[in-house]
């Protein structure tokens, strides 16, 4: 039974996402050994040889001299099934993996496929992260009422294209981003924390493949509602691929999917993530029972401290109550 290993672009160093190709040391059908180089690579600060990690045959060759790869991407196939070594191995030696290979069945032969190109960069930044960020978290509760009445509003009075919960907690982290500008940070050289003006927010966005797309949302400081909405639907309505962009916070919005609580994750050199869950039924300070959702915001504490946070997602359930009733007023204006 034959197998395929793949060969793949190494990490080669912090922060190195792309390598170059140098040389291509096998062709494709020739024999290699386990540890035998097969690709020679180039970074900025070295030059490294890729060995095949199996005895095996050499199969498709995915890249050629001079290319730039990114880290993670497949370089060359190597067979290494029972019938392609029987076939290239002239003296018939007895080679290392032949007991793996006769004990392989349909029932545990694995089946590999390729991450989305997003997904790869998206692991090496998350990697990145973990050396660059110290990580916090905190959690409160919004009122999903309020984000309800906001909708109806648009329902029945016919004030233009009806939001979406998306929509309404974007324009409160962008009004919430322009009084506290440390959301619109980036930290440079472990020592300053540069502001950006618009406010730049990711907007985490799953495809179809399961691979995960940031396209990043600009909003000038203080914009309208009606400005954002626009700047949302423009965005996710691209069907262009949405190439990595910087950003200072992003939206993870899971209110649909049936999922209470996360942990979001900050990716560098953003300095916050949020988290929004489904809406339920439980008791507010009141003890009134209301539709509540979970919000969690994470943070890099090197930009941001805790009490700075809680300013922020107490801003952020003023904003979408302070527009509820705004809308509620205007209904009551278009009624009269």
């Amino acid at each position: 039974m034959s197998r395929t290993v793949e060969v793949i672009a190494p990490r080669a160093g912090e922060g190195i996402q792309h390598v170059k190709i140098n040389r291509i040391l096998k062709e494709k059908g020739a024999v290699v050994k386990e540890d035998e180089c097969v690709v020679e690579i180039e970074t900025a600060k070295a030059t490294l040889e890729i060995s095949s990690p199996v005895d095996g045959v050499i199969g498709d060759i995915f890249c050629a001299e001079n290319d730039t790869v990114a880290v993670g991407d497949v370089l060359v196939h190597v067979d290494c099934g029972e019938q392609k070594i029987a076939n290239n191995n002239r003296f018939g030696q007895k080679r290392k993996k032949d007991s793996y290979s006769q004990k392989t069945t349909p029932e545990n032969d694995n089946r590999k496929t390729h991450l989305p190109s997003e997904q790869v960069t998206l692991i090496n930044q998350m990697r990145l992260s973990q050396s660059k960020i110290v990580s916090a978290s905190i959690e409160t509760q919004i009122q999903w009422d309020f984000i309800s009445q906001i909708k109806k509003s648009y329902d029945e009075n016919a004030l233009g294209y009806r939001p979406s919960s998306l929509d309404i907690i974007i324009w409160s982290v962008s009004q919430c981003m322009t009084e506290f500008e440390k959301f619109r940070g980036k930290i440079v050289d472990d020592r300053f924390l540069e502001i950006s003006d618009p406010c730049l927010i990711g907007i985490a966005h799953a495809q179809e493949d399961d691979s995960l797309k940031v396209p990043v949302l600009s909003v000038k400081c203080g914009s309208d509602f009606s400005e954002v909405q626009s700047g949302i639907r423009s965005l996710l309505g691209e069907t262009d691929s949405c190439l990595p962009a910087y950003h200072s916070l992003s939206v993870s919005d899971m209110s649909s999917l049936n999922v209470h609580r996360g942990q979001p994750v900050v990716i560098y050199p953003a300095v916050a993530t949020l988290f929004v869950g489904t809406p339920y039924y439980g008791l507010d300070h009141q003890k009134k029972y209301v539709r509540l959702s979970n919000v969690v915001l994470a943070f890099d504490h090197q930009a941001i401290n805790g009490a700075y946070a809680a300013k922020f997602l107490k801003k952020l359930n003023t904003n979408i109550r302070t527009l509820a009733k705004v809308m509620m007023e205007r209904r009551r204006e278009l009624n009269l």
